[in-house]
């Protein structure tokens, strides 16, 4: 939806009407009360206007030579919806049927002429004012879903993104028959270190690894979330192994490199993670959840072979540097 432009009770006005009289005066009392508004002579004009300016509202004549207010209303609404761009008719006060037919066609309003202009404005304001409501809560709405699809404490994707993500890049992979990377992380000894430094503490690790993670992965694409406690996956669409196999080191050597001191772990004096590999060609039946499970068992062999280190389906974890 395009912005508002105005400030408090200003707005911007295409007045469109093809006598010259009626178009001055309503542009002229209009401005006078702190609006901003452009007049069009004709419907081709009118269309002109709304094509390079962002408009809050259009007050449109029915008749008019060309194309008629009816023409002009139509291509509007191929385009722009009743919230998204108002349109109030302006047309004689014996004209019933054409207000009828303006409705239909996705009028939001009309005003009768002769104007009588505390009505007219009345009109005006009204759908200036659901508009500015329609903009507030389409925004509040995608703060919302923004906020459903991240994690509380990390600030990354969560749960729900991740699997809403993998379903998605799943289905892709079916159809285009490319890989799906998906990489596992456990932060090592995770529960020690809570016990040793208390549960803060523990946040703010969980905080910081997601960070490091988040700035590794790179590609748009590639999506890191929390898994949940102290797993975060990594989903790398297009991605073969080797590349996932690469991008999984760094992500390795990032926490690593974060330095954070870890007195009972025993994979290394500061915090270290393992991490699980698995690539795979969707085939007609797969599930994503497959890939799930493949990658879970190569993190299982990076741990069961001493922890800060990354496992890769089907091979053995190798020792780190």
């Amino acid at each position: 939806m395009t912005p508002v432009n105005h400030t408090n009770d200003r707005a911007a006005l295409l007045v469109v009407d093809d006598d010259e009289m009626t178009r001055d005066v309503l542009t002229r009392r209009l401005q006078r009360i702190g609006h901003a508004v452009v007049s069009a002579r004709d419907g081709a004009q009118a269309l002109e206007l709304i094509g390079q300016q962002s408009f809050d509202a259009v007050l449109l004549d029915i008749k008019m030579p060309g194309l008629t207010g009816f023409d002009v209303l139509k291509k509007i609404r191929q385009t722009r919806s009743v919230t998204d761009l108002p349109v109030l008719m302006v047309t004689s006060s014996d004209d019933s049927d054409s207000v009828v037919e303006a409705l239909e066609l996705g009028a939001n309003d009309y005003i009768m002429k002769p104007l009588d202009f505390p009505v007219a404005l009345a009109r005006i304001r009204t759908q200036l004012l659901l508009r500015r409501v329609i903009v507030a809560l389409e925004e509040a709405n995608r703060k919302l879903e923004r906020l459903s699809f991240l994690d509380g404490l990390t600030n990354i994707a969560n749960r729900r993104r991740f699997d809403e993500y993998l379903a998605l890049e799943w289905r892709r992979a079916q159809r285009e028959q490319t890989p799906v990377s998906l990489i596992m992380v456990d932060v090592d000894f995770f529960k020690l270190f809570n016990d040793h430094y208390g549960h803060e503490a523990g946040d703010e690790v969980l905080k910081r690894v997601a960070a490091a993670l988040d700035a590794t992965a790179g590609r748009p694409a590639d999506l890191v979330a929390r898994y949940g406690g102290e797993e975060f996956v990594v989903v790398l669409p297009g991605t073969d192994v080797e590349g996932a196999a690469l991008l999984a080191e760094r992500l390795r050597a990032s926490v690593a490199a974060l330095e954070i001191a870890h007195a009972q772990s025993r994979a290394a004096p500061h915090v270290t993670i393992s991490v699980g590999v698995a690539t795979l060609v969707p085939g007609r039946e797969g599930a994503p959840e497959g890939l799930v499970t493949t990658a879970d068992q190569a993190l299982y062999e990076a741990k069961r072979a001493g922890r800060n280190r990354v496992g890769i389906f089907g091979q053995a974890a190798p020792a780190t540097s």
